[in-house]
């Protein structure tokens, strides 16, 4: 079951005296426990029939007997476990989860892990409410993910603009629900956002980003290689040095790890390249034409020895600017 599907279930009354929400992906967690917290209870019995504990800060009686209450002026009572995993007793509330209260709706947030099923409580749970693993997303998931996303906060994304989404703002869904909603604010609705309009909204230039310098490294394009590191010289802060070189670095050790092996089809390359869908697998294809083994192998020696000199070391404080014209110079002769 879906986060969603248990949110429409509840929408249609369909409500469980437990909800376990356990698993790696904290997001999907939250939006089930927030869904409940603000819609199941008014704001007015919220006051009397909602309470929030954390598992560090809990032990089971505390917690039953609140789950054990009966509801005043309402239906239902809302008792929400945070960080449930941290909870040391947490296993001693089989007992309530064999014999649950039908009034009282208990939500576990058991967040980074997954409850072991083959327990007494989770069984127990199993029986008498909803159990829902928060998986994490896969990297080839995401540009699709986040098209879904977009709909729901009536946003129209092209292709492009999600995959460059995917690539800069990686797995943390929550970031990327953030900065959906930022270029709700900033864009006119009903068109779809292309990636030129993220720059000023998230900081996405289309044409001068860590990406495009990626592209035009791997094809040696040095007019466009210049073009990007001066304008980053240009906008030191919204392109600080340590994160380029950490892009670089993953980007060519990937480039390395698929020249050393042997890869029979597309499928194969995808894989060791570990890469979020086949959108840019073009892209390494080109690079992984223009470099040998021991050149790649020069060029991360390259990126060890600058990502060092802009921390300080073997360097009297040469400018990230000109580092970077330095490093790009040596990486592409």
């Amino acid at each position: 079951m879906e986060s969603d599907e248990i949110i429409q279930a509840i929408k249609k009354g369909q409500v469980s005296p437990i909800y376990l929400l356990h698993g790696e992906e904290p997001y999907f967690i939250d939006q089930i426990s927030g869904y409940i917290q603000d819609h199941l209870l008014s704001e007015t019995e919220q006051v009397f029939n909602q309470r929030i504990f954390y598992g560090k800060e809990t032990d089971f009686k505390t917690l039953v007997d609140e789950a054990s209450q009966y509801p005043m002026m309402s239906d239902r009572r809302v008792v929400v476990l945070r960080e449930a995993q941290d909870m040391r007793s947490f296993i001693d509330l089989e007992s309530y989860f064999e014999h649950p209260v039908p009034s009282t709706v208990l939500v576990l947030c058991y967040k980074y892990k997954k409850l072991d099923q083959r327990t007494r409580a989770a069984k127990a749970i199993k029986q008498n409410g909803v159990v829902f693993e928060s998986k994490k997303l896969y990297d080839n998931q995401l540009p699709a993910w986040i098209i879904k996303a977009a709909q729901q906060h009536d946003l129209k994304l092209l292709t492009e603009t999600a995959h460059l989404m995917a690539e800069y703002l990686g797995s943390d869904l929550g970031s990327i629900i953030q900065n959906l909603e930022k270029i709700k604010l900033a864009t006119i609705p009903g068109q779809a956002v292309t990636a030129q309009e993220l720059e000023p909204i998230i900081g996405i230039h289309k044409e001068y980003n860590v990406f495009e310098l990626q592209k035009a490294l791997g094809i040696r394009d040095y007019k466009k290689i210049f073009q990007i590191v001066n304008y980053f010289e240009s906008n030191p802060k919204s392109n600080p040095m340590v994160l380029i070189m950490a892009s670089l670095y993953s980007f060519f050790v990937k480039l390395y790890v698929a020249k050393t092996g042997d890869h029979k089809n597309d499928k194969d390359l995808l894989n060791a390249l570990q890469l979020k869908s086949s959108f840019f697998l073009k892209e390494y294809k080109d690079a992984l034409s223009q470099y040998t083994i021991s050149q790649l192998e020069n060029i991360l020696i390259l990126l060890r020895e600058y990502d060092l000199k802009s921390k300080g070391v073997n360097d009297k404080g040469t400018p990230e600017g000109q580092l970077m014209k330095e490093m790009v110079s040596r990486m592409i002769m």
